[in-house]
């Protein structure tokens, strides 16, 4: 290229001087006549590399002026597509060879010791897989190995291994989100045609305590706190990112609210579930649960759940609940019997942090206890 331009230049400059008295006309028509014929040589040359530094230029012009017409927020969202994007990948699940549903995942963890990436999903994506793989962009795809997964929540690590340097998600602390945050959902909607979708919303709120009849039996076997939001979602973003306007991500989208007459009403298992769960799977494959301890049942005319008795060396044995209680609310949650007790216990984990309003003899108090593993 800069040969060319020089000689591109001289061209000019001869066409525009006269002859002087060290050059005689012949030497100078020769001198014109080589370059003129360089110059056309290298021509297609010269005409196609022109044309990609003014395309370059153009194309560099027509983003600063777009930038400068965003306004701040739109920076930011598009700044966090940008930069996280490529840890949402697509998740295939295989039946007999045949892939029966894809979903989305979330990659959280990379070991360059193995060059290995860990990734998050919903349990019900890569449920009764034979095989799974993680599929990119260009639908590219990897085997993908299931490492544990979790029924009650929703969730599953699978892990795949690849020379790719792939981008991993920072996890934001999802106890501190507020509602009317806003919020940005990336995943797989409605398979791959549509891979790597974004959509913007807000957290409608927190702390949402759903009921899910798995096997439609008429009881509910998952009760778990969800993040809800308006961020628009589809079958196929199961298992894919909600992420703050930050690029951190707040939650693992697993369903929305199918009702007729409700629109826009989206949840997400928060951060701080998906990573405590995560970390269980990685190394153990199953989710151990913890008791509380006690033997009890309903009272009649009375809200709450009754202890009769308290078993040894168990959660409850460690705390100030006594024989008698009655226990009316589990955290934020309303207790009105045994039942909704026992279904909360069922989908704790061992370590969580509880507090328990209990009613003893008519005074109401607080008892902060830790959930630890059943005695054997």
């Amino acid at each position: 290229m800069k040969k060319i331009f020089m000689v591109f230049a001289l061209l000019v400059v001869l066409s525009g001087c006269q002859l002087t008295s060290s050059m005689s006309q012949d030497e100078y028509d020769k001198l014109k006549n080589e370059l003129q014929q360089e110059l056309e040589n290298n021509y297609e040359a010269l005409n196609q590399e022109a044309l990609e530094q003014i395309e370059i230029k153009l194309r560099q012009e027509l983003i600063d002026e777009n930038n400068n017409q965003l306004s701040d927020i739109e920076k930011m969202i598009i700044n966090v597509v940008e930069t996280k994007k490529g840890a949402v990948l697509g998740v295939s699940n295989y039946q007999n060879d045949v892939i029966v549903s894809t979903g989305s995942g979330v990659i959280y963890k990379h070991d360059e010791t193995k060059n290995e990436y860990y990734v998050i999903t919903n349990h019900h994506v890569v449920e009764d897989s034979d095989k799974l793989s993680v599929v990119l962009p260009d639908n590219r795809n990897y085997d993908a190995i299931l490492l544990g997964s979790d029924k009650r929540t929703d969730l599953a690590v699978i892990k795949f291994s690849s020379d790719k340097i792939f981008t991993i998600v920072d996890l934001a602390d999802s106890d501190v989100l507020k509602s009317g945050q806003f919020a940005i959902a990336i995943g797989n909607p409605l398979g791959y045609d549509y891979y790597g979708s974004v959509t913007f919303g807000v957290i409608s709120g927190l702390d949402r305590y759903k009921y899910i009849d798995f096997d439609e039996d008429g009881t509910p076997e998952f009760y778990t706190s969800l993040i809800q939001h308006d961020v628009p979602i589809s079958p196929g973003n199961s298992g894919g990112a909600l992420f703050d306007i930050n690029g951190n991500l707040i939650g693992i989208n697993n369903m929305k609210s199918v009702e007729e007459n409700v629109d826009n009403i989206g949840f997400a298992i928060p951060s701080n579930t998906v990573i405590k769960v995560a970390s269980i799977l990685e190394t153990d494959g199953i989710i151990r649960r913890p008791s509380l301890g006690i033997k009890g049942g309903d009272l009649e005319d009375i809200n709450g759940a009754y202890i009769s008795e308290i078993i040894p060396n168990t959660s409850a044995y460690y705390s100030d609940l006594k024989p008698g209680d009655i226990i009316i609310k589990y955290n934020s949650v309303i207790i009105n019997c045994f039942a909704d007790l026992r279904l909360l216990i069922d989908n704790a984990l061992i370590d969580d942090e509880v507090i328990l309003k209990v009613n003893r003899n008519g005074v109401i108090l607080d008892i902060n206890l830790t959930l630890i593993e059943s005695p054997e």
